[in-house]
């Protein structure tokens, strides 16, 4: 959890105002990996460009431990950009789309995996993705993901407040 608490602190320092964090949620390991992962999702207000926001938030990877050997290995924290949401001509909060070399948003694989969709419809359930008119929320329960989240006392929430402290 002390991961955790460290990359939500650091992005509210490094990127911006950390303005939503969904509860943590315990999933079994992918690929490579042979320990379980803890998963949240975070809103983040930022003026910083995504491509910009990307290497902040390796930089903070890098600070917490991270050495990127194996693809879908154990690693000590993992931090993607899934959605990023600007304000249209007139002003409203719209979602956006981007493609990079190293950066793909909305993030290529997050509505086949419910250890990202579980965690991001928590805390944006009403966000849609680029060019659709259908909420997480929704994809989130067509898709039958479920998860449980962890007790409150290790809640994203109540470690996030304890590093603000």
């Amino acid at each position: 959890m002390a991961q955790l608490r460290g990359a939500i602190d650091a992005v509210n320092k490094e990127l911006g105002p950390v303005i939503t964090v969904a509860p943590f949620f315990e999933t079994a390991p992918i690929g490579a990996a042979d320990q379980p992962f803890i998963n949240t999702a975070i809103v983040v207000h930022s003026d910083i460009p995504p491509d910009d926001a990307l290497d902040i938030l390796l930089g903070i990877e890098r600070t917490l431990g991270r050495v990127r050997q194996v693809r879908w290995g154990n690693r000590t924290v993992d931090l993607d950009i899934l959605l990023w949401q600007a304000r249209d001509d007139q002003g409203r909060w719209q979602a956006r789309a981007r493609s990079t070399p190293t950066l793909t948003i909305p993030h290529p694989e997050m509505l086949r995996r419910a250890f990202v969709m579980v965690p991001a419809a928590a805390i944006a359930g009403d966000w849609c993705l680029p060019g659709s008119e259908v909420s997480l929320a929704v994809r989130c329960e067509h898709s039958a993901f479920y998860l449980a989240p962890l007790p409150a006392a290790v809640t994203a929430a109540s470690c996030f407040e304890a590093s603000c402290e």
